[in-house]
């Protein structure tokens, strides 16, 4: 379980805003590279490392694949916490 650190909504064809993550909620996640192949992934456009990315499980229930820099481990969001409360 990760939490996500943005907000991501899409328009419908109807017109209609669904949300697909909301920032501070938990979400289920996996690395990308584990799920899909043992090989490091490249950009299309400039051949270089991607960024780390994982697979997250969605409000909508599909999965889709995010950088990783968009989330935060369970701990870190607890002491990040405990020192916004001066603990």
């Amino acid at each position: 379980m990760m939490q996500s650190k943005i907000d991501v909504a899409v328009q419908t064809a109807s017109g209609k805003i669904d949300r697909i993550l909301i920032a501070g909620k938990l979400y289920e996640c996996w690395e990308s590279e584990i799920v899909f192949t043992p090989f490091k992934t490249y950009d299309p456009n400039t051949f270089d490392l991607a960024p780390p990315s994982l697979i997250v499980k969605c409000e909508d229930g599909k999965e889709r694949k995010y950088q990783a820099e968009h989330f935060i481990d369970l701990q870190t969001a607890r002491d990040e916490k405990l020192n916004q409360l001066g603990i």
